[in-house]
C-alpha cells in the first residue's frame, strides 16, 4: 500500500471576525508568489474563509463572492441579542475578573449575535464544495458539560475538547499521530488533552462550528452534543506541523482586555500567553496582520459603542456598494501581507509591526528589533 505523504504546504487562517477577505488576499498572494498551500487549517472566521476558498477555483471568483449580495444580506441578517446592552456586558466582564476561581460559564444563553444554525440556506453558492486539491482542517470544540451544570464551580475538570474537522485523507495522515494537545499553555487549561477527529460534517457546517465563539454567537447542536468555536486554538502551529512540511501563519494582534477575560474565564488560559507562545515558534513564513485593527478600522464589521442607548451595535454598512469597497481593501492589505511574508524569507519576524508585552515574550523582542 502506497504511504500517504504530508501536505507540502499548510497555511493558517486564525480568527479575523467579518475579515475574511484578508485571508482571500492573502491566498492569492502566496498563488502568485508560486507558495500555494495545499493545505488550509482555518479557525473562527477564518474557517469561513477557508469555506470560500474551496468552493471557488479561480481568485477572481473568490473574490467576487466575498463582494456578493449574497454574502453581504447575510451580513446584513445579523441580529443582536439582549446582550447587547452595556449593563449587562459590563457586569458579566466585572464578575468573570473578581472570580478567583474557573466556573463552567453559561455559554450557551449568553451571546450577543444570533447567527442562523444552518448557513446552507443564507449561502447556499457554499453549498457544494468544488472538487479541487486543497486539503481543509477546521478548528472547532465540543462541549463536554450539560446547561444544567453552568455556574459551578469548575474544579480540576475538563470542559472542553479540540476537535478537528476534516476530510478521510487527512484523518489518515493522523491516524498514527498521537492526537494529544503540545502546547504548554494549553495542557494547563479546562481543555481535554486528548484531541478528536471527525469527517462527517459538511465544511460549512464545520465552519458554523467554528465561528461559534463564547460569548459571540451560541454552541451549535449535533447528535445531542453541542460543539462551541475554533477559539479553543486559535493558532493550532503544532496540528500544522503534523500535517505538512511547510507552515505558513500570522503574527497577530494582541488580545483586549474582554477577549482575554473571556477566554480565560471559558477555557482557563490566557489569549496572549498562548500568542506569545505561538510568536515564539518555528514558523516557515510569517504574515504580519497585527496592525489590523488600525490600518483596517471602518473597513470591516465590527461592534460599536451606542453610548445614546447604551449597547453596542454592528456596523455593517448600509450601502451594498460601501461593503464591495471594504472587501477590496481587506483583500489587497491581505495581498500585501502575504506577498511581504515571502519576500521576508524563512522563519523571519522582524517585520512584526504591533508586538508589545501582551503578544509576544521579552525573548522575542530582544531578538527581533527590526521592523518598517
Amino acid at each position: 500500500m502506497e504511504k500517504l505523504q504530508k501536505y507540502k504546504r499548510a497555511v493558517i487562517f486564525s480568527g479575523g471576525g467579518s475579515r475574511i477577505a484578508v485571508y482571500g488576499g492573502i491566498f492569492s498572494a502566496l498563488k502568485n508568489m508560486g507558495y500555494t498551500p495545499d493545505l488550509i487549517i482555518g479557525s473562527c472566521g477564518g474557517a469561513i474563509a477557508a469555506a470560500i476558498i474551496n468552493s471557488f477555483e479561480t481568485d477572481i471568483e473568490i473574490k467576487e463572492y466575498m463582494k456578493s449580495l449574497e454574502l453581504y444580506n447575510f451580513m446584513k441578517s445579523l441580529k443582536l441579542t439582549k446582550e447587547k446592552m452595556l449593563y449587562r456586558i459590563g457586569i458579566d466582564c466585572k464578575l468573570r475578573e473578581l472570580r478567583k476561581k474557573l466556573y463552567i460559564e453559561n455559554i450557551f444563553d449568553k451571546y450577543l449575535v444570533d447567527i442562523p444554525e444552518n448557513l446552507e440556506t443564507y449561502l447556499p453558492t457554499l453549498n457544494k464544495e468544488k472538487d479541487i486539491s486543497i486539503g481543509t482542517v477546521i478548528i472547532g470544540s465540543k462541549i463536554l458539560f450539560s446547561r444544567f451544570e453552568t455556574d459551578k464551580i469548575c474544579g480540576d475538570r475538563k470542559l472542553y475538547q479540540e476537535v478537528i474537522f476534516t476530510d478521510k485523507k487527512t484523518e489518515k495522515l493522523l491516524e498514527k499521530e498521537e492526537l494529544n494537545i503540545k502546547s504548554k499553555v494549553l495542557l494547563k487549561s479546562a481543555i481535554a488533552e486528548k484531541e478528536e477527529i471527525i469527517t462527517d460534517f459538511s465544511l460549512l457546517k464545520a465552519a458554523r462550528i467554528s465561528i461559534s465563539d463564547m460569548f459571540y454567537t451560541k454552541p451549535v447542536p449535533h447528535n445531542d452534543e453541542y460543539f462551541a468555536g475554533g477559539a479553543i486554538n486559535l493558532v493550532p502551529i503544532e496540528l500544522a506541523k503534523l500535517l505538512a512540511d511547510e507552515v505558513i501563519l500570522e503574527l497577530k494582534q494582541e488580545y483586549d482586555r474582554i477577549e482575554d477575560s473571556s477566554v480565560k474565564s471559558v477555557f482557563g488560559y490566557s489569549g496572549n500567553e498562548r500568542l506569545k507562545e505561538v510568536h515564539d515558534s518555528y514558523g516557515d513564513y510569517w504574515i504580519d496582520t497585527s496592525d489590523i485593527p488600525s490600518k483596517l478600522k471602518g473597513h470591516y464589521v465590527t461592534v460599536r459603542l451606542n453610548l445614546l442607548k447604551l449597547q453596542v451595535e454592528l456596523s455593517i454598512p448600509d450601502e451594498y456598494e460601501k461593503f464591495r469597497e471594504d472587501v477590496e481593501i481587506q483583500w489587497n492589505y491581505g495581498y500585501e501581507r502575504g506577498k511581504e511574508a515571502i519576500i521576508n524569507g524563512k522563519d523571519n519576524k522582524k517585520n512584526m509591526r504591533n508586538k508589545n508585552i501582551y503578544n509576544t515574550s521579552e525573548n522575542f523582542r530582544k531578538i527581533n528589533t527590526g521592523g518598517i
